[in-house]
């Protein structure tokens, strides 16, 4: 017998918050896994076609309610009684020819108050069509579907044994934007990506007859009919795409709220997957009082960070609790001796693979680079003693490769750095990608990063005496009942930025700033937080080391 939502709900009581997401989302993808023509899965009008967006991504509202839509239909079907076929109840079905749609079999039209026209029918092969409104558009979206969704279709004669009426579920589902010339994304995209570029696309194709929300292609198109500077339509849109995105960043996280940082991350994500779409239609509309929709479009992003001005907010208090803990927590080290182990070590290399970590973990101190750029996707090629040219960097959120720069290496160290690449490589102790596309890089990184990421670990932990800490903090702590060493990998990118920055030649902040955000190919907020966790005390004795570094 099919259940109630409360007792669905109830039956998962009894776990704990993590577990009960967890439980729901595997039963609604068990279900989903066995029932999904019967009953698909839908999010924001797309049907979910994968079983692991389920299991991933699934709201706990939209799985119970899913839960208890297929044990509903499972029930309908289990007690439907056979029944002759319904004849048409109006007369207009005589022009409707879904007897040219092979192994089509039209069941019955209802006509709505309004006067509109729904149909419904069965395929031969068992699969129910959905409702459809306008029966011109339904025949086409019939056609459509027979040719394009079911698998090995071929056209067959119509047989003259009426089918029993199947019992139709009928999903909630949104109308999906009919879209004129939308731009074409060539690239692959994983599960997340997808998603907030449909998002995107909501914001720029929806219309409100289709959507009831007047996406910005309307909003510009009403623009030029209207001659006007301003519509409400936008600030509806504006409001709407705060809760939007909101929804969505809450859904993804596993506690049901998503942390502040995670909602802008997301924002901007999806603001810049707009801009792309927006770039190629911009002269498809005339400027309107001089304005042209990229106009608009600047418009509306700035109306949007207005929007989230309190997550932003949040965002920042939480950041700086988050920092002011971590000032009471840095150390102040000396890091001589730990960088002139390193340049020794790339500049000779022994004869076995034994001591990969130790070399591995020289250039990365060295070159700033991270761990699976220097074990997977960095190229590094020589320009000078203290420079080399770096491709291959990670952590950055978008679909294309960041392109090469030039970057300074500690100790003059670069003919050393680039050997000891090689060197890795004549091991085989790198993951390198198949190809120099983002998804084969970032493939190749993870890879990468689950073969080497414990032992890289462990040595760090055994270098943390070449590094002197002078304000009697320890680098192995008490947290709870175990015992953690502070010294990991993550500290030599910073390390490297705060020797470039403190050899930096120019004392001009600004400059200094820019500088270290275009070594670390990162935004300058991200590139200041590398001061959070040390503060090096023996710059001076560096700059006899390494010289000194420009902007060039």
């Amino acid at each position: 017998m099919a259940r109630s939502i409360q007792a669905i709900q109830d039956s998962f009581a009894h776990l704990p918050g993590k577990d009960r997401t967890k439980a729901i989302r595997k039963q609604a993808a068990e279900l989903w896994e066995k029932h999904h023509k019967l009953v698909p899965f839908m999010r924001d009008g797309y049907e979910v076609e994968k079983k692991s967006f389920i299991t991933t991504n699934g709201r706990q509202d939209e799985c119970i309610n899913y839960i208890s839509m297929v044990e509903g239909a499972l029930e309908q079907q289990k007690n439907q009684v056979v029944e002759p076929t319904v004849e048409p109840t109006v007369e207009a079905t005589k022009d409707l020819h879904f007897d040219n749609i092979p192994g089509f079999k039209f069941t019955q039209v209802v006509i709505k108050i309004d006067g509109s026209l729904y149909w419904q029918g069965t395929h031969e092969s068992g699969l129910q069509t959905q409702k459809h409104k306008e029966l011109d558009h339904a025949k086409k979206a019939a056609e459509y579907y027979l040719k394009n969704k079911l698998k090995n279709w071929n056209p067959v004669v119509e047989p003259t044994v009426e089918p029993n009426i199947e019992p139709v579920v009928e999903p909630t589902v949104e109308p999906v934007v009919e879209t004129l010339a939308q731009p074409t994304v060539e690239t692959e995209y994983s599960d997340s990506e997808a998603e907030r570029m449909a998002i995107a696309k909501k914001l720029y194709f929806a219309t409100a007859d289709k959507d009831d929300l007047t996406g910005l292609r309307e909003y510009q198109l009403n623009l030029c009919k209207t001659q006007k500077y301003f519509l409400p339509e936008f600030a509806i849109l504006v409001a709407r795409t705060r809760v939007i995105i909101e929804d969505y960043a809450n859904a993804k996280s596993p506690e049901g709220k998503a942390h502040p940082g995670s909602i802008q991350k997301i924002r901007v994500e999806i603001m810049r997957y707009l801009a792309g779409i927006i770039k190629p239609e911009n002269d498809k509309f005339p400027p309107v009082n001089d304005r042209t929709l990229e106009d608009t479009f600047n418009d509306f992003d700035t109306a949007v960070r207005g929007a989230f001005s309190d997550i932003g907010a949040a965002k920042y208090k939480l950041n700086k609790a988050r920092s002011e803990a971590a000032e009471e927590d840095v150390r102040a080290i000396k890091v001589l001796p730990y960088i002139s182990w390193a340049i020794d070590t790339v500049n000779n290399l022994p004869q076995s693979a034994a001591k990969w970590k130790e070399v591995a973990i020289a250039v990365m101190l060295l070159t700033g680079r991270r761990q699976s750029e220097v074990m997977s996707s960095g190229i590094f090629t020589y320009v000078d003693d203290a420079h080399v040219i770096f491709e291959g960097q990670l952590k950055r959120h978008v679909a294309e490769v960041v392109a090469p720069e030039k970057i300074p290496v500690l100790g003059k160290a670069a003919q050393g750095v680039v050997n000891a690449i090689a060197w890795l490589e004549k091991f085989n102790k790198r993951t390198l990608p198949e190809s120099r596309t983002v998804e084969a890089i970032q493939k190749a990184a993870k890879v990468s990063h689950d073969r080497c990421s414990r032992y890289i670990a462990e040595t760090m932990a055994t270098l943390c005496g070449l590094c002197q800490i002078t304000n009697g903090k320890e680098w192995v702590v008490t947290e709870g009942s175990k015992q953690v060493n502070k010294f990991k990998g993550h500290l030599n990118r910073q390390i490297y930025a705060q020797v470039c920055s403190g050899l930096f030649n120019d004392v001009n902040e600004s400059k200094k700033r820019a500088y270290i955000s275009r070594i670390l190919l990162e935004n300058r907020d991200a590139a200041l937080s590398y001061d959070r966790d040390i503060e090096i005390q023996d710059i001076n004795a560096l700059g006899k080391l390494c010289g000194s570094f420009r902007d060039e």
